[in-house]
């Protein structure tokens, strides 16, 4: 095969294409991948005090209902210390999430071990975001 100089190299550097895309891969990014270190950066927020950031990572759906200001200084009697990822549950449509944490708090004068919470999660416009639960009347029947 007499190919002139110029052909073998486009035949080359077309291999070498061919050859590199075969090695790219195409990430397809897992909604439970990007919430895990959302739930532990709002755990070490709360361990913090850093109500601020704890804000941040609200839906915007309970940003609405409460100002920042309002949520950053209310005043909370617990100190949250440590932390463990129990469970992560996916709904079927990866757009909500219910994760289970157990906190190690101090409340009250008391210390309490693998407190659980619960905790709602919505998937936004590709960002996890803590659902606030609706305020309850305990007096309410």
């Amino acid at each position: 095969m007499n190919l002139p100089r110029s052909r073998w190299y486009l035949i080359l550097i077309g291999i070498g294409l061919v050859s590199l895309m075969g090695c790219t891969t195409v990430q397809v990014k897992n909604p439970q991948d990007s919430l895990l270190p959302r739930v532990q950066k709002l755990a070490q927020a709360k361990i913090r005090g850093d109500w601020a950031t704890v804000y941040s990572l609200l839906a915007p759906s309970s940003k609405r209902r409460l100002p920042e200001a309002a949520f950053v200084n209310r005043k909370r009697g617990i100190q949250f210390k440590t932390f463990k990822i129990k469970d992560i549950h996916l709904a079927p449509s990866q757009k909500e999430a219910v994760v289970k944490v157990l906190w190690e708090i101090s409340m009250g004068g008391y210390d309490f071990k693998n407190a659980p919470e619960l905790q709602s999660w919505v998937y936004v416009d590709g960002t996890w975001y803590l659902k606030m639960k609706k305020p309850t009347n305990p007096f309410k029947n």
